[in-house]
């Protein structure tokens, strides 16, 4: 077992205090009672007096206005909360489209079809120079609202971007930089409408991974989950409650919900794209025929059906992702001296795959993990994804120095590109680089406590952080040395091994054979490293500890009693 400890180990400091000075945060306790008074001005954002008068020109014109759908669950929240604000501030001419694939910014071969005074490009568009320029220069007005860095504002369009400005916080997803034109044009005129969509902003800022530290994005997520009300969203947390509990959490919407909305951008057809935004955009009551198994034709509300779809895509994109798999992790395994794949996989059919790919190479190979495949400019493109228990805490900041054409997007999942010349002489600095780095799957712990010092009340008291933990604030992780494990025992499909000791409930859940047979049946002392919280159960709540690994120190007689 290989760990670090991220703190000071102090158990007086206080247990919630100080995971979060362990994870850069000196008041935990603000974290834990954010409030609007933790956001800032909208009109802090550079050009947003700009951005509200153009709204306000084409909302007296009734201009037509096109919205475009990004490509990703932040892109769709994002669009979601544009397109429903602008009906309740009055337009009626707002049309919208998705990418016919997982692509971003502005493609005027899909805009063909429609037409509009202002095109609203939300969370893109910031870097598409060019086509604003065109744009511009047949009369059209463009709102770019993003997040993502690019080197200058278009002279040719109004742009929202806090990344480009001084506005205090650059945790903003897409779907936050929209909510804040909405709430500009709220006080505008004097209407309170952009409240209603913070339910998306949560969800936008979760699926898109922003640093949930920030007391305003915190807000976001804390304020938005806590009254769902876009009829689409709660039909997916319907759907996947089993999987999540009654307790919707940033934890549970990162796992459970955005990889679902964003299985349709990778893996859907057109149809069931534009299905699902219509899902999220239609806020009457619109019920469905559905053939269900056992009673037959039944009316359900369109979101559930749309649910049960999405369910279906995910289903089909893991099959397929699965099909891709073997012959990439053969290729990684013939790279096994690499601290860091970096993986030429340009055989492969489905270049909307690779940041999927990219992320199951990471996990089962235990490190970093590049996947790359040839783009018709010849460059090699893709997906880079960091494994959370290796030794870089930061890949992007780690690769700039590395000849790569563009590391792009967030500090442990971001896009690549590399010169197809250049793979073999960067794999070879990366791995002089890396030689000294281990990749023995490393645990950041925040405390070493002994079995008399893991209490219920210590339980309970780090459990209060449940809420918390998820986007760079993570999960605490505790060793406990000398557990005594004793009449361990396992289910019968074999998916759970547990024991109790001092009233507390050990659990692993897919234990190895391994670990099944060092444990079961036997008497045994061990150091565990693992995760405490309560279960409920039948209206019990049970103190347990979550073990994510364990290594054996003494055998024990196991003691008979007649």
């Amino acid at each position: 077992m290989k760990y670090k400890l991220i703190g000071e180990n102090d158990f007086t400091f206080g247990l919630t205090q100080q995971i979060g000075k362990n994870r850069g945060v000196e008041n935990i306790d603000a974290l834990l009672s954010v409030s609007e008074k933790d956001c800032f001005s909208p009109f802090k954002l550079e050009n947003m007096q700009q951005a509200v008068g153009m709204l306000k020109k084409h909302q007296h014109k009734n201009s037509k206005v096109h919205i475009i759908v990004d490509a990703d669950c932040d892109g769709a929240c994002s669009a979601t909360i544009m397109y429903l604000y602008l009906k309740k501030c009055g337009f009626s001419n707002v049309t919208w489209n998705n990418h016919p694939k997982k692509i971003h910014g502005i493609f005027f071969e899909e805009l063909k079809s429609f037409e509009f005074d202002l095109l609203i490009v939300p969370d893109a568009g910031s870097s598409d120079y060019e086509q604003i320029e065109i744009l511009s220069s047949r009369g059209v007005d463009v709102l770019v609202i993003d997040h993502h860095e690019a080197p200058k504002y278009s002279e040719h369009a109004v742009t929202i971007n806090p990344k480009m400005c001084d506005y205090p916080n650059k945790e903003m997803c897409g779907a936050g930089v929209v909510y804040k034109v909405c709430e500009a044009f709220d006080l505008a005129e004097m209407t309170n409408y952009a409240p209603e969509f913070l339910d998306l902003v949560a969800l936008g800022t979760i699926a898109d991974m922003m640093d949930t530290r920030i007391p305003e994005t915190r807000y976001f997520c804390t304020e938005g989950l806590k009254k769902v009300k876009n009829k689409m969203f709660k039909s997916i947390i319907d759907k996947q409650k089993f999987k999540m509990g009654d307790d919707l959490t940033i934890i549970g919407v990162q796992f459970y919900i955005a990889p679902l909305i964003n299985s349709v951008f990778r893996s859907g057809t057109k149809e069931e794209l534009d299905k699902m935004f219509t899902g999220f955009i239609t806020t009457e009551l619109v019920e469905v025929d559905y053939q269900k198994r056992g009673a037959g034709l039944v009316k359900v509300l369109l979101q559930e059906d749309i649910a049960r779809e999405i369910g279906n895509i995910k289903v089909r994109q893991d099959k397929n992702k699965g099909k891709l798999m073997g012959p990439i992790l053969d290729i990684a395994r013939n790279q096994s001296e690499d601290k860091i794949h970096i993986l030429d996989v340009s055989n492969v059919e489905d270049p909307e795959m690779l940041g999927l790919i990219a992320n199951d190479v990471a996990k089962r190979q235990q490190r970093p993990a590049l996947i790359l495949r040839k783009a018709k400019d010849g460059l090699l493109r893709g997906s880079a994804r960091n494994y959370g228990k290796f030794e870089i805490d930061n890949l992007k900041s780690f690769l700039m120095p590395f000849s790569f054409e563009s590391l792009q997007g967030h500090e442990n999942a971001f896009g690549v590109s590399l010169k197809a010349e250049n793979l073999d002489s960067v794999r070879e600095e990366i791995k002089l680089a890396t030689r000294d780095i281990s990749v023995e799957e490393t645990f950041y712990i925040d405390f070493i406590v002994s079995p008399k010092d893991l209490t219920k009340k210590f339980i309970r008291e780090i459990d209060k952080m449940k809420p918390l933990w998820g986007n760079s604030f993570e999960e605490a992780y505790i060793l406990v040395k000398g557990v005594t494990c004793s009449d361990a025992q396992i289910n019968e499909k074999r998916t759970m091994l547990s024991w109790t000791d001092k009233n507390l409930k050990y659990v692993i859940f897919n234990p190895t054979e391994k670990q099944i047979e060092d444990l079961l049946d036997k008497s045994l002392e061990c150091d565990i490293i693992g995760r405490v919280g309560t279960n409920e159960w039948n209206g019990t709540t049970t103190e347990q500890v979550v073990i994510s690994d364990l290594e054996v120190k003494e055998m024990k007689e196991k003691e008979i009693w007649f």
